[in-house]
């Protein structure tokens, strides 16, 4: 078998700089070292017949395998790109992407990457948690294609992850798990479909005519008797300290309801019983953050948020700070594209 030299540059390889192995992944010719999961290579080879093995080291699966590590795998379902994968014909594809424990212990860990194999033989690739993606492919453009599918599935997985339970190392997605999830800690959430054709530069105003109807549904359902709206962006003036205001732990004595008209913003929430639970909320969503509850709130990596607020009591909406110091164990971020820089990917190890 072929495999580059570790420690290169793999956009640059030249002919000197690929090795030849043997199956017990020895150098057979050439000069240099193989990487040290070269016998994850081989594995892979002898299982599933492949003529190349790609493995990336991508944010997406980094991000990925560490937020599903806990369920084995992540299932990939309903996406036309599916349909790039060799032998799927339809988007109602399930792909299901095992997620491996990393090992310093290749053999151990090649071991377990021969039983997954055997037993999932119609998968085309897995995931080292924390680590990246190995894919394979009957040639190299098929291994390739490959690549560019699944980190481009994983990318949006980890867009759609609306709901963490960081101490749980759990993501929910699907709108009724999440809905039915929170429920369970107080808080309400539903999607309702944005208003189309709003300009970006309405200001708050028209924004309130524009969803007239909606809020007075609004108030109808949680008998609110009073709306406004809010608008920030990066160059909103004492953006930052207005923000201080909100991303520490506190609790209001009024519920805190929030429809998002644009951006994006990333609730914590603290309930009295279990884990604390990070939602983050974009265009289309209702929050219903009951009164009593501790919270606190953030904006995502483009620091840009539309929202209309409503209330029962105005005055009740006064932030009451614990000074617990727990909104510092957990990080401010939005999982996506708006807050992580674009990447390229390494095709090869």
């Amino acid at each position: 078998m072929v495999i580059s030299s570790t420690g290169l540059d793999k956009s640059s390889l030249t002919p000197t700089q690929f090795l030849e192995i043997d199956d017990n992944s020895k150098v057979v010719r050439g000069e240099g070292c193989p990487s040290a999961e070269a016998l994850l290579h081989i594995v892979v080879v002898r299982c599933m017949n492949a003529a190349v093995v790609l493995h990336t080291h991508s944010v997406w699966s980094t991000v990925l395998s560490s937020m599903h590590a806990s369920n084995g795998g992540v299932t990939l379902e309903g996406y036309e790109m599916l349909k790039g994968l060799e032998g799927v014909r339809t988007h109602q594809h399930r792909e299901w992407l095992p997620i491996l424990e990393n090992s310093k212990d290749i053999i151990e860990l090649s071991q377990r990457v021969y039983t997954t194999l055997q037993d999932s033989s119609d998968i085309h690739g897995f995931l080292l948690r924390g680590h990246g993606l190995y894919t394979w492919g009957a040639s190299l453009h098929q291994a390739k294609r490959h690549v560019e599918i699944l980190e481009f599935l994983m990318e949006v997985l980890v867009v759609l992850a609306i709901v963490r339970i960081p101490d749980e190392n759990r993501s929910l997605q699907e709108h009724d798990e999440v809905r039915d999830y929170l429920a369970t800690i107080g808080i309400d959430y539903e999607y309702w479909e944005p208003v189309t054709g709003v300009p970006s530069d309405a200001s708050i105003e028209q924004i309130l005519n524009v969803y007239a109807k909606l809020i007075d549904e609004f108030k109808r359902l949680g008998k609110y008797v009073t709306a406004d709206g809010i608008d920030v962006n990066h160059d909103t003036p004492g953006l930052d300290a207005m923000l201080a205001k909100f991303s520490i732990e506190h609790r209001h004595d009024e519920d805190e309801v929030r429809y998002i008209v644009n951006g994006r913003g990333l609730f914590h929430v603290h309930p009295q019983q279990g884990s604390v639970v990070a939602i983050e909320v974009e265009a289309g969503d209702l929050i219903r953050v009951p009164r009593g509850i501790l919270h606190w709130f953030d904006l995502c990596g483009d620091r840009r948020i539309r929202a209309i607020r409503l209330f029962q009591d105005m005055s009740g909406w006064t932030p009451h700070y614990t000074q617990s110091g727990i909104d510092r164990k957990y990080e401010p971020v939005c999982w996506g594209p708006w807050y992580i820089p674009p990447q390229k990917t390494t095709a090869a190890k």
